[in-house]
């Protein structure tokens, strides 16, 4: 009986609840900023293009260095103790 009561009583709680109103400009406000645009300046659009390609050639060109570079690499390894004693 007191489980059917708590039960009752709890169901029961949501019945006084009132809806409430909201301002009237609240909603214009809302969509006013969802619709406001936020530009990207072209500027910012141009330095950010150029920054990306000059990225890509200088990762370009140090990959292809790079692999002539390691026959030189290997010659020096081949100098070096294979002991891997420091002193």
């Amino acid at each position: 009986m007191e489980q059917e009561d708590f039960i009752n009583q709890i169901l029961n709680s949501a019945t006084g609840i009132v809806k409430t109103v909201p301002c009237e400009n609240l909603f214009l406000k809302i969509e006013r900023r969802i619709n406001r645009k936020k530009l990207v300046p072209i500027r910012s659009i141009w330095i950010v293009a150029a920054s990306v390609t000059i990225l890509l050639l200088l990762n370009i060109y140090l990959l292809q260095s790079g692999s002539k570079s390691n026959l030189d690499n290997s010659e020096f390894f081949k100098t070096i103790d294979n002991s891997n004693q420091i002193y």
